[in-house]
């Protein structure tokens, strides 16, 4: 790409780069570099990535077969099962990028700008109340993962480091979860290795710090404990019963400290009213100050199922089936209440005594659908706290039991996330962040807002940082939410530009604060978020136009966000990087194809790039309820539109590749990334592909502070490189 046949090609690309940067005082620099690249260029002594291929392909083992009419072609199906070669040669190729890309003259600045960010970033999340006890998980700034503490009247002190759980192989421990008894007596902490998710929850006595002889594993590092009282609570654990996955067969455990004494509640095969089927997830929750016990089963997904049972008794009921669309619910005495989004897209909260009944069909409304989508439901003793979202941004509502409705005025205009009760009183703690101001923890109660002083590190802003929120048309005529982030300079010329897009499990892109973004618009380039339709910013009905057999109108929604930057002129499709995330796989994967003129290059991490496999991955059911059953002939079809390693038998065109992965992940497994990449690797049409591997990380939860570094470094040098950035051109 930029050897001497096209150094007048390039030079053309980067003239608005070129000029951009002269308003920045950079103009001489970037003018004596490019004059230097093009006199290497003459002298064909080019951009390193330009020539970038894996050392050795892996090898090819003939498989074809027919699917529902469909010719399949899986040469590399064997890395579906044959872990230690496929790691091997997936290091291997690491390696190689690592050399790469830790050769180009900007990546030292780079990093430098990343670790100080780090180095500065103090940070506050999962805080929970119980009285005068304030818990919350800290990372200071020399911490690489974050540390459980407890306050009580100011005073500050340790409950928990991870640290003390590594072990002497370099493996790094990490907080996941944790949960406090009524009393605060108690903490159930989760903790796993090298971000693998799957742990042990351990008990600690809060005053004596002593670690009870308690002990559940394996637990998902999602799952909390749910404290019954002070001696008792449930846990949803891990059985391994199903082959090949590890996700599927949960039960929940109930467990008493310090006792042999364990017996289940729900699950599979548990023969008490709740039918569990082996891909749920089962779930306990015991409300405050209630006779009765929550029930759900839940999963990758937005709506949960739920059941109910009296304490003491062993039948449970069923109350609502997915098809009810419950996204939250809570107890209060013998009242439940639900956020049912069946009726009412946008959310809607619903009533039920369950003295008198428990059939959701008697429920009574008791707040309606309005022009807000209904977000979830927290219960305290005297109502409950309703959360919606408008245009990305939160408000907060409180419904006292006769109905009345309180706004409550957050302390600034953000997202709302972390919202829990106190266990011993009537008020609420939450957190509040936005894109130019970092989370703070407040507590709330009766009426009164007052700060808890769990403030993470707010960063200087790039000089002239801007957000600015636009609509991209997309195939359809449908509108679709763009939100771009960068420096004022950089938004009125083309710039290197990361598009970055998810679309799934109803899930939003909220406009949180992302300081990691800021080293990257320091290096004049800009972000932006596409809110395709499978994701939530729109209610559930977005969230539905986006799902299953409906992913092609994410695409075209992707595809809509970057034809509206390159229209509006704010990147060109050199310039422009594509980057999807997990199931932003089935999103991204398939667009870049589709457009390979449009997107210069893109960045997949983690991601699920070959789903019509997905029953044979770990977590693979799981996903049913997103992407449809591979095993139904319609639900086939509708996943192979969205199968990018399928899609590469008939492209004519790929746009360069950068692939990411965590080799103790349990969420995707990494041969969706390498059987893309291998045969990405054997298409005629190739262009450059590199692969990013660690085998201490998984899928992102529980990375260290220096593994996180690395993973952002890694992603901007190679979009700046492709994008043509001077600085970031590897050496031969």
């Amino acid at each position: 790409m930029f050897d001497g046949q096209n150094v007048i090609k390039y030079s053309r690309l980067r003239l608005n780069f070129l000029i951009m940067h002269t308003l920045k005082g950079y103009v001489l620099k970037y003018l004596l570099i490019t004059i230097s690249i093009a006199v290497l260029a003459a002298c064909s002594n080019h951009d390193a990535l330009n020539d970038a291929s894996i050392n050795k392909s892996p090898k090819k083992i003939p498989k074809k077969e027919t699917v529902f009419g469909y010719e399949i072609n899986d040469p590399y199906r064997w890395m579906e099962k044959e872990e230690n070669e496929l790691k091997a040669w997936m290091l291997s190729s690491a390696k190689q990028t690592d050399e790469l890309l830790g050769s180009q003259a900007g990546r030292f600045r780079l990093e430098e700008a990343t670790t100080k960010l780090f180095g500065a970033q103090s940070s506050f999340s999962q805080a929970k109340l119980s009285g005068d006890k304030l818990f919350y998980l800290h990372k200071s700034s020399t911490d690489s993962v974050a540390k459980l503490y407890i306050r009580i009247e100011g005073e500050e002190r340790l409950i928990v480091d991870p640290a003390k759980y590594n072990n002497n192989d370099g493996s790094s421990a990490a907080i996941h979860s944790y949960s406090v008894s009524p009393s605060g007596k108690y903490i159930a902490f989760h903790i796993s290795p090298d971000g693998s998710e799957v742990g042990t929850v351990r008990i600690i006595d809060t005053d004596s710090l002593r670690i009870l002889d308690t002990e559940v594993s394996p637990v998902w590092g999602e799952f909390v404990a749910s404290w019954k009282n002070d001696t008792e609570f449930s846990i949803t654990k891990m059985t391994y019963a199903i082959d090949n996955d590890p996700i599927q067969g949960m039960v929940v455990e109930n467990v008493k400290l310090e006792s042999a004494e364990r017996n289940l509640e729900l699950g599979v095969e548990i023969d008490n009213g709740a039918n569990f089927n082996s891909a749920e997830f089962p779930v306990v929750i015991y409300p405050k100050d209630s006779r009765w016990v929550l029930g759900k089963g839940t999963g990758a997904r937005p709506d949960h199922r739920l059941l109910i049972k009296e304490q003491g008794k062993s039948e449970w009921q069923v109350v609502a089936d997915y098809k009810d669309r419950i996204s939250s619910s809570a107890l209060i005495g013998n009242e439940l209440y639900v956020l049912s989004k069946k009726t009412a897209p946008d959310g809607e909260v619903l009533k039920l005594d369950l003295n008198r009944s428990q059939n959701l069909n008697d429920a009574t409304p008791v707040l309606g659908e309005g022009d807000e989508v209904l977000t979830s439901i927290t219960a305290v003793n005297s109502g409950l706290f309703v959360v919606s979202m408008k245009d990305g941004f939160d408000n907060v509502r409180f419904v006292d039991l006769n109905k009345k409705i309180t706004n409550i005025s957050l302390p600034f205009d953000g997202v709302v996330r972390s919202l829990s009760s106190d266990n011993a009183s009537n008020a609420i703690i939450f957190s509040v962040e936005s894109p130019m101001h970092s989370r703070e923890y407040f507590k709330y109660n009766s009426g009164e807002i007052t700060s808890l002083g769990l403030n993470s590190a707010t960063h200087e802003l790039p000089t002239g940082y801007k957000v600015l929120r636009e609509f991209a048309k997309s195939a359809d005529g449908t509108l679709v939410p763009v939100t771009i982030y960068g420096k004022s300079s950089d938004l009125k010329d083309p710039s290197p530009t990361i598009l970055y897009a998810y679309g799934g499990y109803g899930t939003s892109i909220r406009p949180n604060y992302r300081p990691m973004m800021f080293p990257f618009n320091e290096e004049g380039g800009i972000w932006v978020n596409c809110h395709v339709r499978g994701g939530g910013e729109k209610g559930r009905t977005w969230h539905e136009m986006g799902r299953g057999k409906n992913k092609p109108n994410g695409h075209a929604d992707f595809i809509a966000c970057a034809e509206h930057l390159v229209k509006t002129g704010r990147t060109e499709p050199n310039l422009l990087g594509a980057y999807g995330v997990s199931m932003g796989g089935v999103l991204v994967g398939p667009a870049v194809l589709k457009r390979p003129d449009l997107f210069g290059h893109a960045a997949l991490s983690v991601a699920i790039l070959n789903p019509t496999r997905i029953l044979q991955s770990k977590n693979g059911a799981n996903q049913i309820g997103e992407l449809g059953d591979p095993r139904n002939e319609e639900d086939f079809k509708a996943i192979l539109a969205m199968d990018a390693y399928e899609m590469l038998d008939d492209v004519s065109a790929l746009p360069d590749i950068y692939l990411d992965v965590g080799l103790n992940d349990k969420r995707v497994d990494y041969w969706h990334t390498a059987k893309f990449a291998a045969k990405y690797l054997s298409s005629e049409h190739s262009g450059m592909l590199l692969i990013r591997a660690d085998d201490k990380i998984g899928h992102g939860a529980g990375s260290s502070t220096q593994q996180n570094i690395r993973r952002y470094v890694d992603l901007y040098s190679f979009m700046l490189n492709r994008s043509g950035h001077p600085d970031f051109q590897s050496k031969n």
